[in-house]
């Protein structure tokens, strides 16, 4: 078996870490640029959050509008019944008047 002396060990050595350190090295990129990828594709996703919310926004909005026209419709119509009545009364009047319905 070959000996090997100290000086020749720290060689092997001091070659294994800078090995290891490029090795090192070398991972460290790929995971920054990984990083990269994802923080861009991070920045299009809060991009079209941004529009989703807006779209929202709108959305509900039109919503309280809506709700807003219905409750009004519903404060301001006719009752069925009192239509029905006010029908068969204007129906009385055109018979009375000898007027033809425009039905």
């Amino acid at each position: 078996m070959a000996k090997i002396t100290i000086d020749k060990l720290a060689e092997l050595v001091v070659n294994e870490f800078r090995e290891l350190r490029g090795e090192i090295n070398k991972r460290f990129e790929q995971v920054e640029s990984r990083l990269d990828k994802i923080e861009s594709r991070l920045d299009k996703i809060e991009g079209r959050l941004s529009g989703l919310e807006m779209k929202v926004g709108y959305l509900e909005a039109s919503l309280d509008e809506l709700r807003r026209d219905v409750r009004d419709m519903k404060n301001n119509s006719i009752d069925p019944r009192e239509f029905e009545d006010l029908t068969h009364r204007v129906k009385y009047l055109e018979e009375k008047l000898g007027i033809e319905s425009g039905k």
